[in-house]
């Protein structure tokens, strides 16, 4: 049996936690929360308006490539704000085939609104987490940009999971 004195037992019991601490943490670093591969998540999207009341619930789904590390075929429901009352619709434009992921278990997507004769209005933002068991909620957030509109910008949050590809 090894013999270590008393004075050096309490710095080597010391020494051998904090070993044991990085150890798990870079272990556990890899294997966190992540996207199905290849899954796709539906869920639903509540609005809500600045007083935090509920004006609409609406669908959404997206798509993780094969591999996990993409965001990909997002598909916006039909009813999402993009467009203040009183004024011309504006349209997505350019949504991005895939979006690699931020971090392992996250990402944002931002794209354009813009207005029939294609001068910028604003922005939408979907942002997500993934958890674990297929779960993935996150925000859906419209800003307006343009001069007049800057009120009208609107929010909400999701909650989806991932089903089959």
């Amino acid at each position: 049996m090894l013999w270590v004195s008393a004075k050096r037992r309490l710095p080597l019991t010391i020494a051998l936690l904090i070993g044991l601490i990085v150890l798990g943490t870079a272990i556990s670093r890899g294997h966190g929360p992540r996207p199905s591969a290849g899954a796709t998540y539906t869920g639903t999207v509540v609005l809500v308006t600045r007083s935090g009341q509920v004006r609409r619930r609406l669908p959404l789904s997206f798509s993780i490539s094969a591999d996990g590390r993409r965001v990909g075929a997002i598909r916006f429901p039909a009813g999402l704000p993009t467009r203040c009352p009183g004024t011309i619709a504006g349209t997505i434009s350019h949504q991005p085939a895939v979006t690699p992921l931020r971090a392992p278990s996250r990402f944002v997507v931002s794209l354009t609104i813009r207005s029939a004769v294609a001068a910028l209005l604003g922005h939408l933002e979907l942002s997500g987490v993934f958890h674990t068991f297929g779960r993935a909620d996150g925000a859906v957030a419209t800003t307006f940009t343009a001069a007049g509109l800057r009120d009208c910008g609107t929010g909400g949050g999701y909650v989806a999971r991932a089903g089959a590809a």
